[in-house]
């Protein structure tokens, strides 16, 4: 099972390496500001987006600058008035658009059962090799009200004898096809520019993280519960 699971990650990574799957369209906020990822991975730059960001059917419209960066509290260099959250106003009224409900819905989470329970790392690495056992911890992981997976993290205190909530191994899964999860960047433990990918089979999981240098670290996970 440990084999095939690990020959199964060599192959998801050189599949998300060559089709470069992006995580859907999406806010999203740096110091500079906000900006719009569309679901290419490309944003909107010097132009007027309808976005429904809440997934209700209703889309507001928001201007970009040059950046790609979002005009909020302001007059957009056309001349129209934008609010705090950089929506389009008229007379102090948000102007809307009615869209399609399914253009800003969850995808549809996939194999969540195979994932559902309690996992206990027993062994992690890269492409060259074991690294051994790393700090013993568990991942709880259940499924959430909208389809996606949840993932709290747990280590064990030496001195206390007990599994401890350690937020560090916290992740939110997402479903990117074949019953394959990802995690959102700033979620990574380990730092990585694309997030963690989530494989499970069985009573075994692996977790796939690019270091942002080329090498790849995976986990292994037996279930216990």
């Amino acid at each position: 099972m440990r084999k095939r699971l690990v020959v199964l990650g060599a192959s998801v990574l050189m599949a998300l390496a060559m089709t470069g799957i992006a995580y859907g369209a999406e806010w999203k906020e740096d110091a500079a500001g906000w900006w719009y990822q569309n679901d290419d991975g490309s944003y909107p730059v010097n132009e007027w987006k309808w976005i429904d960001g809440n997934g209700d059917g209703t889309a507001e419209s928001y201007c970009f600058d040059d950046r790609g960066y979002l005009y909020v509290n302001t007059v957009t260099p056309d001349g129209y008035q934008v609010n705090e959250s950089g929506a389009w106003v008229q007379d102090g009224a948000v102007q809307t658009k009615t869209v399609s409900m399914t253009q800003s819905v969850p995808p549809t989470a996939e194999n969540a059962e195979a994932y559902a329970g309690t996992w206990e790392v027993y062994e992690y690495g890269n492409h060259l090799g074991s690294y051994g056992m790393p700090r013993l911890h568990r991942l709880e992981i259940s499924r959430r009200s909208d389809g996606n997976l949840q993932v709290l993290g747990y280590i064990f205190g030496a001195k206390s004898q007990t599994w401890v909530r350690s937020e560090m191994y916290d992740h939110t899964l997402y479903p990117i096809g074949d019953g394959i999860y990802k995690s959102l960047p700033e979620e990574d433990y380990f730092g990585s520019a694309d997030g963690t990918t989530f494989i499970a089979e069985g009573d075994q999981l692996m977790t796939l993280a690019d270091q942002n240098t080329g090498v790849t670290i995976y986990q292994l996970y037996k279930k216990v519960q």
